[in-house]
């Protein structure tokens, strides 16, 4: 039975949402992020406009309107979060993702 249409799934506090199941741990966010894109894709058929993906731990300040010149901008398919010097990620490493960037 595909996922939009489970009983158990239509019933919860976001009954639009689309859920998916995996076997095993991934490598990683990205990879996480890869097989959610491709249940949105496998129930919609086309994802309709920008995805984003974020941790539940944390949140971010931004200006708005340059977030939104990026996300309209036809340049841009990717926006990286990030943040330099944190020192949780500093002491636990292993804790963290890294972006690796040229300076």
């Amino acid at each position: 039975m595909p996922l939009h249409l489970n009983p158990y799934f239509s019933s919860k506090p976001y009954p639009k949402s689309i859920i998916k199941t995996i076997p095993d741990v991934t490598e990683g966010q990205a990879c996480t992020a890869l097989i959610g894109l491709e249940a949105l894709d496998e129930v919609l058929g086309d994802v309709p406009g920008p995805v984003t993906f974020g941790a539940c731990d944390n949140g971010a300040l931004y200006d708005r309107a340059s977030f939104n010149k990026l996300v309209e901008s036809p340049e841009i398919d990717l926006i990286v979060w990030g943040i330099r010097g944190y020192t949780n990620a500093i002491r636990h490493p292993a804790m963290f993702g890294w972006i690796q960037t040229e300076n």
